[in-house]
């Protein structure tokens, strides 16, 4: 083993130690305020029966109660307290984004540094909080890494905010930790942010990432993520020193999925090219004959990890089986996924992964009531139930939805889902009975806040400009990256312009893309090759208890329950570019 891959003694020990601390288990979306000593007793009742209301999210009557504490709030703390019940009441409702702006608001933060220094610590832990789960990623680490001197004296607690600065600090976007680190006054933010930015370059590699973190540690040899590293520096040492030497690739490169297996393979071989850290072996499935004897045949030749099979009836083979020989990342998924295979994962490119983004990003612009336009097949028609059953699991609610079966039925279905064709038949009836000509323009529906559409490229198109004709310019629309081809045609996109979509991130920042796939929805395979053998480089990290978190081509890639998950980067539609959407400020770059 090299010596700069050891990791030091110091580095084990305290990990070991903060590693065995036992941590509060409490959820965060559990409502809690530990009134002041200083408080009066009545206030102090009378805040926990507030805060009980607000946990059984019986919301009226928490409430009326906040409206009477306010009331009997004589000292400064307690009119700092107050404020703080008014933002878990809001949070709880699901309004984080208002809980997080009437926590900042300034006439409020003056009240709050007014009170006792208990008050103080949880007003800025609870500010941590929503701005982490609002997408303010920057504020929150910045916060968190202050929050620290409460800590000092426990170690449970330290632990745990010294995770989580590395959590927001891992989800700050590169443009935001590149500007934030040179202005850093404070060299533990300016640290932590260049450490964070190691990680968040796409596809980097083991080698790039491992002397990154090397040097950095020779920069703040005592810096806090110097003496307890994150877990995912001691997961990526771990992965570089025991990376599988043989990996086989199993994929049907002949008959009809031939053009997808190349390009799959294409984009394992830039990511190997800049490595070299693995033999690769390449052997084509065959679809008509059994992909065991394939499978078994890699086994045999001294494979120690397997990436494949592509198609779901050969993952349907290797899943009926109690386990597997060696590791094998699937590049497909089951819904009856049999998570008691051991040593099988799945990897796929699904729209399940692409909703849960689309959905995220639309929280954070605080839309609540959506209409849905969805393509009348049986993939738009999976997108829009999965979509209403996430988003209504939420507290949200689904005013209105249809589908299309043409282009040319498009513009009727959208007529309706607005209500213009009611506002149409009011006019006619107003008219029969008036027995005049009425000038009126029509005025679609006040009820809704955002669009959603699920619709492949060619029946995308004309999608926005028809909301635009039909008098809902403000509606912001939503979409997943079904609705874009995957590479730039500006001209033929103009018709998109507006639309926010989760996409890959390779498409937003069109980085590392070879002329081949640069005018190809291919791209989309290439890129998913790439993430495929980034994954078998940190196959060692993958267990189901493990942080793995890699900023991948296809979207940010994280394990849970066997399943390789992404989530997908948020973009935008404009003058016919697609462009990073930065969700914190409601921006693009």
């Amino acid at each position: 083993m090299n010596k700069p891959f050891i990791l030091p003694l110091l580095w084990l020990f305290i990990f070991f130690l903060v590693s065995c601390s036992t941590t509060d288990q409490r959820s965060e979306n559990t409502a809690s305020i530990m009134p002041s000593s200083s408080n009066s007793s009545a206030f102090s009742r009378h805040l926990k029966r507030t805060v009980k209301l607000i946990d059984n999210n019986n919301f009226v009557k928490a409430s009326e109660s906040i409206a009477n504490l306010s009331q009997i709030a004589a000292t400064h703390n307690e009119q700092a307290e107050v404020i703080l019940t008014q933002v878990l009441l809001l949070d709880k409702q699901g309004q984080t984004e208002l809980a997080r702006t009437t926590l900042i608001n300034e006439q409020n933060r003056q009240k709050l540094n007014q009170g006792d220094p208990s008050t103080k610590k949880q007003a800025n832990e609870l500010l941590a909080r929503l701005n982490q789960s609002t997408g303010h990623y920057l504020a929150a680490t910045k916060g968190r890494i202050q929050n620290t001197q409460y800590y000092q004296s426990n170690t449970a607690a330290y632990q745990k905010n010294h995770q989580a600065i590395w959590q927001s600090a891992r989800r700050v976007p590169v443009d935001q930790l590149k500007k934030a680190k040179k202005e850093a006054a404070n060299p533990t933010v300016e640290g932590w942010l260049s450490l964070a930015e190691i990680f968040s370059t796409q596809n980097d590699g083991f080698k790039n990432q491992i002397k990154a973190v090397d040097h950095w540690n020779q920069l703040h040899p005592t810096h806090p993520a110097a003496l307890i590293p994150p877990s995912e520096i001691t997961e990526l040492r771990t992965s570089f020193n025991d990376i599988p030497k043989h990996i086989a690739v199993i994929l049907p490169f002949e008959g009809k999925y031939k053009p997808v297996s190349d390009a799959i393979r294409d984009g394992m071989m830039h990511s190997y090219f800049n490595q070299k850290l693995s033999q690769l072996k390449f052997y084509s499935a065959d679809p008509n004959t059994s992909f065991m004897e394939t499978y078994q045949t890699a086994v045999h030749n001294g494979a120690d990890l397997v990436i494949g099979p592509l198609l779901k009836e050969h993952l349907k083979e290797l899943s009926r089986q109690d386990s597997l020989p060696v590791k094998t990342i699937a590049l497909n998924t089951l819904k009856d996924f049999n998570t008691h295979t051991k040593n099988l994962y799945q990897f796929g490119l699904g729209s399940e992964d692409e909703v849960d983004s689309l959905i995220h990003f639309s929280q954070k612009g605080q839309h609540k009531r959506a209409i849905v336009l969805s393509e009348n097949s049986e993939w738009g028609r999976t997108n829009l139930d999965y979509f209403k059953k996430e988003w209504e699991k939420l507290g949200n609610t689904i005013v209105d939805s249809a589908t299309f079966t043409s282009t040319q039925s498009q513009a009727q279905v959208i007529q309706k889902l607005l209500n213009i064709d009611d506002s149409h038949k009011r006019k006619k009836q107003l008219e029969q009975t008036a027995g005049l000509s009425v000038e009126s323009e029509p005025r679609r529906r006040q009820d809704i806040d955002m669009v959603v559409i699920f619709a492949k490229p060619d029946q995308a198109l004309a999608i926005p400009p028809l909301f635009n004709f039909y008098y809902a310019q403000d509606l912001p629309i939503y979409s997943t990256s079904s609705v874009y081809r995957g590479y730039t045609d500006n001209k033929v996109n103009q018709d998109l312009n507006g639309v926010r979509l989760t996409e890959f991130p390779m498409l937003v920042q069109q980085k590392s893309i070879p002329s081949k796939y640069k005018h190809s929805s291919l791209v989309r395979m290439f890129a998913f090759g790439q993430d495929a053998f980034s994954l078998a480089e940190r196959s060692p990290s993958i267990q189901t208890s493990s942080n793995l978190r890699i900023n991948g081509a296809t979207g940010t890639l994280y394990l849970k329950d066997q399943v390789i998950h992404r989530e997908l980067t948020p973009a935008i539609f404009k003058n016919g570019y697609l462009k990073p959407y930065r969700i914190a400020d409601n921006s693009y770059l």
